[in-house]
């Protein structure tokens, strides 16, 4: 049996070697966390930098690989940003579906002898109680004629629209003239007439051979 000195110095002896132990842990832990990535905003607004190590050691920090993400954050979509979005994409809808209403009660329900009316674009507000509408005009009718019979009936026209149109306001239609469709036909008789006036190549005479 062990005398009681030597059993306090094996004591003391573990003791030691359990706290060299758990100090040496510690610092194999702390080896490993400081090559992690921890990160904290500067006041002056320039960017991310790695925090210092708790013992005030010069030691540098292993560098964020994730550091270059941080330097220029992206501000998140806010409802605001997200609303207006939402709302652009159902008035383009709105537009493009009464574009086609609008043109197919005009071709039923109106005529314009010799003339051929089309509705280029359609165009409302926000909270579709107005809207404008665009219609190129090509033929014998002037655009001024065609433009004030829509104008002065443009009741009956909305009325057959808000029939296959289901909206919250049936926005008051504005025609107006779109010049598109009539440069596209000025164009063309430029080139027509160009066509016309160049020279032609003279006929072969009868039996004259190629050679």
């Amino acid at each position: 049996m062990k005398s009681r000195p030597a059993w306090n110095a094996v004591s003391a002896w573990a003791t030691l070697t359990n706290t060299r132990q758990a100090t040496s842990s510690n610092a194999t832990r702390w080896k490993k966390s400081s090559r992690r990535c921890n990160l904290k905003p500067e006041q002056n607004q320039q960017g991310w930098t790695p925090l210092a190590r708790p013992s005030g050691r010069s030691k540098k920090l292993h560098p964020c690989p994730f550091s270059f993400i941080l330097l220029s954050p992206i501000e998140p979509i806010g409802p605001s940003t997200t609303l207006s979005l939402h709302m652009s994409r159902r008035t383009d809808k709105v537009n493009e579906l009464l574009r086609r209403e609008i043109g197919t009660t005009i071709q039923r329900d109106f005529e314009f002898p010799g003339t051929i009316v089309t509705v280029i674009e359609v165009e409302v507000t926000d909270d579709l109680k107005e809207g404008k509408v665009w219609v190129g005009v090509v033929g014998k009718m002037t655009p001024a004629q065609v433009l004030e019979k829509l104008n002065s009936r443009h009741g009956l026209i909305q009325s057959a629209v808000a029939k296959r149109v289901v909206l919250r306001n049936t926005p008051r239609l504005t025609f107006r003239l779109d010049n598109s469709a009539q440069r596209g036909v000025d164009l063309v008789n430029l080139l027509e007439d160009i066509d016309k006036n160049l020279p032609k190549a003279p006929a072969a005479e009868p039996g004259e051979e190629e050679e």
